[in-house]
């Protein structure tokens, strides 16, 4: 059983194990004649490192973001987050003499600062970036912010609210703390000020990003965009996408276009603004164009995309839900033999599928529910709660909640939440399950059981019920020219991993079904078994498999023009 508590208290109980004295003691005793970042990670623990989000920014980016931000002269610069200097480095090196004013939250990485940097002359503020009050507004901001995931997050609720009341802007709770620090310092910026930023590129297409892209543009402050390819390791030992802003407080009008530049994977590191004009052509955007769109990064990679004739987006034939999340699996999740050994009645659990690996092919039968059964893995949901209110709890029941409360598991932040704290969440079993994340696309799969899902998977409910219009709508999803269109609509993480949340889903394009014959229908879902039986039999060859369906689905295509 895992163990209780919310993501902030395993945070917590993670570092406080971390002897600071010992940690402040190795950081202080850095020699300043090696690399900065390489002794650090070479003497600080990596739970302390990932405890402060601490990601360094490579040098030749550092140069680049200073390029920009010090290309008008600028007197002061802004740091907020200066960890071991890497950007306030790239400055003094362009301009010796501009007077820098930093923040850095943990002692540990000041004191590796402080040993490194024998000549830094820095104005070095011991405080959170995010809590104190800047007196005055500077010329130039260069940032790599923490990147800490809302959960991982101490400052409260309230501070989400203050910041939106702050920037003009509705604020999600679930922003990573990179979108405060930036809508903080760009909101530094004196007229005519600059400033460089490097963040995860995920913001680009999480709807958490949206008050950071109106904040932005409606301030005139966005002028250039450098998005690294998905796979490019910028940060070596974090799995995650790269993006550089480039802002400019306008004294005047407001820029007119937004330039951005995509980055392949085969695109040296730029290393200053005019080698990277070489190495990459940009895309002009109007600003109000960006504004509207939802979603960046496919827009910016591969240009602007429209819907085809005879398709129309998911939302018109579906509706979608995340999976069902437990609160606990370990305790809701169980495979028949534990069901068994803790005698709990065939009455109180539900089939579920809990992880992708048991769902191997395109289309999920009860004969495969049996399999995983009889292979004795996590297979059946505990429903007990809202299921059974004014009835009693059978003595197996009892027992097995009254284990989990001894051991503290009510106390977790989501049961804690409910009444009472053991009631599941209830669903439809969904007749397509979507795989949440993938590498070079989605799976689909079409589920004639009456198996849940937990959030591994989305559940996707058609308006048409018919068993052929859903095996028919599997087969478009899972299409690869569909797929191909469909990335517009992911967030995407480092190393090219692919998430899609439910409402992503709706936004795909695909052949509009309730505008096609039965006939087409079951030729489609007949060409879904066909594919399907293939991948069953160990088939290879995906691309010969999927000729003739993409004919289909062509074919479809055109037919929901004719009757439209």
């Amino acid at each position: 059983m895992g163990r209780p508590g919310n993501r902030q208290d395993r945070h917590r109980r993670e570092t406080a194990s971390l002897d600071t004295s010992i940690l402040l003691d190795s950081a202080s005793k850095l020699p300043d004649s090696a690399s900065a970042e390489a002794a650090y990670a070479a003497a600080i623990p990596h739970a302390h490192r990932r405890a402060h989000a601490q990601f360094f920014t490579p040098p030749a980016i550092a140069v680049l973001m200073a390029d920009w931000a010090l290309a008008n002269h600028p007197s002061s610069l802004l740091d907020p987050a200066i960890g071991l200097g890497a950007l306030t480095r790239a400055a003094r090196a362009r301009a010796p003499h501009i007077a820098i004013t930093a923040f850095e939250k943990d002692p540990v990485i000041l004191a590796a600062y402080r040993a490194t940097q024998a000549a830094q002359t820095e104005r070095i503020i011991a405080a959170d970036f995010l809590t104190t009050d800047l007196p005055t507004h500077f010329d130039a901001v260069l940032m790599n912010p923490p990147y800490l995931r809302h959960h991982d997050m101490a400052y409260g609720p309230g501070i989400f609210a203050d910041f939106s009341a702050r920037h003009g802007v509705t604020i999600s709770r679930l922003s990573n703390a990179y979108v405060l620090f930036t809508l903080k310092a760009a909101a530094a910026l004196a007229p005519g000020g600059r400033a460089a930023i490097i963040i995860p590129a995920e913001w680009m297409n999480a709807n958490f990003g949206t008050a950071l892209k109106h904040f932005l543009i409606d301030n005139g402050l966005l002028r250039e965009l450098v998005l690294f390819s998905q796979s490019a390791d910028i940060f070596g030992d974090a799995l995650t996408t790269a993006c550089l802003l480039f802002l400019e407080n306008p004294a005047g009008t407001h820029p007119t276009t937004i330039r951005a530049w995509h980055l392949d994977a085969t695109s040296d590191a730029p290393s200053s603004l005019a080698n990277l004009a070489r190495i990459a052509r940009p895309a002009s955007f109007a600003p109000a164009a960006l504004r509207d769109a939802s979603k960046w990064e496919f827009l910016i990679r591969e240009g602007p995309r429209t819907i085809p004739p005879g398709f129309v987006t998911l939302r018109h034939l579906a509706t979608t839900k995340r999976g069902i999340a437990t609160g606990a699996n370990s305790f809701f999740h169980l495979t028949p033999s534990r069901a068994r050994a803790l005698n709990l009645p065939g009455s109180a659990l539900l089939p579920c599928i809990g992880r992708a690996a048991d769902v191997a092919y395109t289309t999920f039968t009860d004969a495969d529910l049996t399999s995983l059964h009889q292979r004795d893995r996590p297979t059946l949901l505990l429903s007990i709660g809202k299921t059974v209110i004014g009835k009693t709890l059978g003595p197996a029941e009892q027992a097995y909640i009254a284990t989990a409360e001894a051991s503290g598991l009510h106390r977790r932040y989501l049961l804690a939440a409910r009444s009472p704290w053991f009631a599941m969440e209830t669903r439809t079993p969904a007749p397509i399950w979507a795989a949440v994340f993938g590498r070079t696309g989605l799976r689909f799969i079409h589920n004639r059981t009456r198996a849940l899902s937990l959030t591994t998977f989305h559940a996707i409910y058609p308006h048409n019920i018919a068993e052929d219009f859903a095996a028919a709508l599997t087969l478009c999803l899972n299409a690869p020219g569909i797929q191909s269109a469909a990335r517009a609509q992911s967030r995407v993480y480092g190393g090219g991993l692919l998430k899609f949340e439910p409402r992503d889903l709706l936004d795909i394009a695909v052949p509009d079904l309730a505008a096609v014959s039965q006939t087409t229908l079951a030729a489609l879902a007949a060409e879904h078994a066909r594919i399907t039986a293939s991948h069953r039999a160990g088939a290879k060859n995906t691309a010969a498999l999927w000729q003739n369906a993409e004919d289909l689905i062509s074919e479809a295509a055109r037919e929901a023009t004719q009757a439209a």
